[in-house]
């Protein structure tokens, strides 16, 4: 699978909407895909959520038709299923009641994944992810700004790490004690914690993807992608120069005050260790290389519904990109408010 290949241009794609639904979607959450396999065809499912219907779907990769719904009472921002031949397990993000919910290829809940009692709850977990090297369900706790990671097998609590934390590091490090005003009786270690306090209040990790003893986390507030191995940050990659290592990332033909992103959400990664990230402020995809090096921006075709009359109904992409996905090596799957495009990776 590589991405550069189709993702620039959008040549060989389709799309799955309302006409293939058979239903209206309007705030499409996040996406995931698993296989169902028979003893005479390998088909694939496509499982999304729509935040405000409530609603996690079911349907055919190839058509659109919708095969399973279910209304949920909780939003959600992460979907991830295993991928065995069959009688696969389907991973949804409750993030309004901090817990990871397990479901079968029928939608019928199973399981809840929650934290021990002797550790804090999550609070608003967002994406998920399947690292199947290491058999684990890791899954970004956006306000705790933690990565917290269960066993693929049992579904038990297995670690964590916190996030942000060499950022802080930075914050207080760079804090001349000449430039802090401690005249409320604050003391310098008072007011680096406070100063940290702060900067945690704009730090909100959002996408995730892991691979071997690699997470990659977006910021979606302050633009930024963190690279972690083993649990310590290994990259931070969003300024145009003066990255994290003082490398350069290259320049784009156009940038925004030296930024790469504006609101990262989604990643995926393809065969070549690339690197996909949608931003939906710009309403575009941003492929770096596999050392985080700028590459290209694309945004995504407009395509014509069926029911569209004139040309100002054509655009699919107006509101952003809020999933990615992927069928094995061969497709890219992406998730708009209202659609799904699927790409051909092979051809």
């Amino acid at each position: 699978m590589d991405f550069s290949r189709q993702c620039r241009r959008f040549q060989n794609f389709r799309l799955l909407n309302e006409d293939t639904f058979r239903r209206q979607l309007t705030n499409i959450a996040a996406i995931s895909t698993f296989k169902n396999a028979s003893k005479t065809s390998t088909q694939y499912r496509i499982v999304l959520a729509d935040n405000d219907e409530r609603m996690l779907l079911i349907v055919n990769e190839s058509d659109g038709a919708l095969l399973k719904e279910l209304h949920i009472d909780y939003e959600t921002y992460g979907i991830c299923c295993t991928s065995k031949p069959n009688n696969n397990f389907i991973y949804v993000s409750d993030y309004t009641n901090g817990c990871v919910r397990k479901y079968d290829e029928t939608l019928n809940e199973l399981v809840k994944l929650t934290m021990p009692d002797k550790l804090a709850p999550m609070r608003s977990p967002c994406q998920l992810a399947i690292n199947s090297e290491l058999e684990l369900i890791q899954v970004v706790d956006q306000m705790n700004c933690r990565l917290v990671c269960f066993d693929l097998n049992t579904d038990a609590y297995a670690s964590d790490f916190r996030l942000f934390d060499d950022d802080l590091t930075k914050v207080t490090k760079f804090s001349p004690p000449n430039r802090v005003d401690l005249s409320k009786h604050m003391s310098l270690d008072e007011h680096h914690g406070h100063v940290k306090r702060l900067a945690a209040l704009d730090f909100w990790p959002f996408g995730l993807f892991s691979k071997n003893e690699r997470v990659f986390v977006t910021d979606w507030n302050r633009g930024f992608l963190y690279v972690y191995k083993n649990g310590v940050l290994e990259r931070k990659i969003g300024n145009v120069v003066n990255t994290f290592d003082g490398s350069n990332t290259s320049t784009p033909v156009s940038n925004y005050n030296g930024k790469l992103f504006l609101k990262p959400r989604d990643i995926i990664i393809d065969s070549l260790d690339s690197i996909l990230v949608a931003d939906t402020e710009q309403n575009a995809l941003v492929l770096l290389d596999h050392k985080g090096v700028y590459q290209f921006q694309t945004k995504l075709p407009k395509i014509k519904s069926a029911h569209a009359k004139d040309r100002s109904m054509m655009s699919y992409n107006s509101n952003g990109i809020y999933g990615l996905s992927r069928i094995e090596n061969n497709k890219l799957l992406i998730a708009t408010n209202s659609s799904i495009i699927i790409c051909n990776l092979t051809n």
